[in-house]
């Protein structure tokens, strides 16, 4: 949002200069856009905690560059304060504390956890960290042998460990599901029959997922499949961005087009108002270059432009 001065100024800028309102309209728009380029360069190369005082030494600059040739004692004090509280925070930018409520807060409970590596974008800031606590974890490294899934009616459970299931171990989880009315999901013996005993689905299409995701052919699944269920990778850790803009109307057509908001509707919204920012850009701001104006009688033209 832009500061009401600035917009006092822009105001009586076009104002007064209202016949040639579509070309400085149009170069306030660039600036702005060069402005969040800028911004978008930033984060490619700063960490978040240093850009805030480097974006500050452009008003502050500007601000020096319109100082009067004989300024008075307040404009140089001010002055002078401005640049010694920026170049403060840029030799010392203020330290970035992850949220509490953030699994990183929570991983760095480890013992002798540290952080080895932070990686900025405007995707976000990424950090690695290491501890002594944490195994190697390839992803979908489960196999028949050292996991077994235990289902109930809406959940799954993992039971991994290193080694694999001995066949007392595999008994013993067959006792504990039965006793507790939960179905094995995946076992080396498992039949079809002893996967739904208690819980049954209406079909057998969940199994046959869960066992193509385990197996090497679980790419096919990726490809065909209306979400996508991919695993986050360091260099894509999106966990929650698992719509995929082909499938929408298939996703309509089976859960209803009132379903579809709950499934991460926010990608779509995005995609509506940015192809309406630029529909607006184009009626609004491209079109009247083009037109040459005449000789205007009031300003009324002028408010409705910019009353968007």
């Amino acid at each position: 949002m832009i500061p009401p001065r600035f917009c006092l100024a822009i105001g009586l800028t076009f104002t007064k200069y209202s016949r040639r309102i579509g070309v400085l309209y149009f170069w306030n728009l660039v600036g702005s856009g060069a402005g969040g380029l800028l911004a978008l360069g930033l984060m490619w190369v700063f960490p978040p905690r240093e850009i805030p005082a480097i974006l500050a030494l452009i008003p502050v600059f500007s601000g020096l560059l319109v100082i009067p040739r004989k300024p008075g004692a307040m404009i140089l004090i001010m002055a002078t304060l401005s640049l010694i509280c920026v170049t403060a925070t840029i030799l010392r930018p203020p330290a970035l504390v992850p949220s509490e409520y953030k699994g990183l807060s929570r991983a760095m409970q480890l013992p002798e956890a540290q952080t080895t590596l932070g990686k900025n974008s405007p995707c976000g800031f990424m950090l690695v960290f290491s501890s002594p606590a944490l195994r190697y974890a390839p992803e979908l490294s489960l196999t028949y042998t050292d996991a077994v899934p235990a289902r109930s009616w809406g959940a799954i459970t993992f039971m991994v460990k290193k080694t694999p299931f001995r066949p007392e171990e595999i008994s013993n989880i067959r006792a504990f599901c039965r006793r507790l009315n939960f179905d094995p999901a995946l076992l080396p013996d498992i039949e079809a029959a002893e996967r739904a005993f208690f819980n049954a689905l209406q079909d057998d299409l969940f199994f046959n997922h869960l066992d193509q995701l385990l197996s090497p052919e679980r790419t096919s699944l990726y490809a065909a499949y209306d979400f996508n269920i991919r695993p986050a990778t360091d260099d894509r850790p999106y966990f929650a961005q698992f719509l995929r803009w082909k499938s929408l109307p298939n996703i309509a057509e089976h859960f209803g087009n009132r379903t579809v908001p709950f499934f991460e509707i926010g990608y779509l919204a995005v995609f509506l108002t940015l192809l309406q920012a630029a529909l607006a850009a184009v009626l609004l701001i491209i079109v009247p270059l083009f037109h040459k104006p005449g000789q205007r009688r009031g300003k009324a033209q002028i408010f409705f432009y910019f009353s968007r």
